[in-house]
């Protein structure tokens, strides 16, 4: 995999999960690593436990449109989504984070 421009835009873990998912990496024996390298499959790993790993193009689309109300930067954006807050305390830490 090539970098053609470095920080050219920031990836949400999802975004990330998935491009390796493209690669193989969701398969269940990881031991064959394929087009996969040790690292990909150890971020794989820990990214599959995250929100990340339960999300869907179709449910961060949804919840992108209901934050647009909020008026907040594409950092706090990639942050939410990122984080996926779920109960009152988590959404009042993250509100609590922004300035």
């Amino acid at each position: 995999m090539k970098v053609k421009q470095a920080n050219s835009k920031l990836l949400c873990n999802f975004e990330v999960i998935d491009l390796l998912r493209s690669r193989g990496a969701n398969q269940e024996d990881l031991s064959s690593f394929g087009s996969v390298t040790p690292s990909e499959s150890k971020v794989y790993e820990y990214l599959s436990r995250t929100p990340a790993g339960t999300q869907t193009r179709d449910t961060l689309q949804s919840f992108l449109q209901k934050l647009d109300k909020y008026k907040l930067t594409k950092a706090e954006c990639l942050q939410a989504v990122n984080l996926r807050p779920l109960s009152a305390v988590e959404v009042h830490l993250f509100w609590m984070c922004i300035p």
